[in-house]
């Protein structure tokens, strides 16, 4: 941001009309991730309740729900590969 402002400062005016296209563009990002970071506790509040317990959850050690076979198949096709 602050190389767009330098340019927007001393460049002609085409680089200054860009560099002002481009901060705005910015600008905008940055306060959507804002309003979106507020707004997510209210997402978690509606998807998960406090009044409902949650599952528990058994690892991968306990052969839970969450094995991650695919993980461990992809580790072992890399080593074959000699990808490092």
């Amino acid at each position: 941001m602050r190389e767009l402002s330098e340019i927007k400062r001393s460049g002609a005016l085409v680089d200054a009309l860009l560099a002002d296209h481009a901060l705005f563009h910015l600008e905008a990002d940055l306060r959507w991730i804002d309003v979106t970071t507020a707004r997510l506790g209210a997402l978690a509040e509606m998807v998960r309740p406090h009044d409902r317990r949650r599952p528990s959850r058994a690892g991968p050690a306990a052969g839970g729900p969450f094995r991650r076979p695919l993980l461990r198949a992809g580790r072992r096709r890399c080593a074959r590969r000699a990808c490092r």
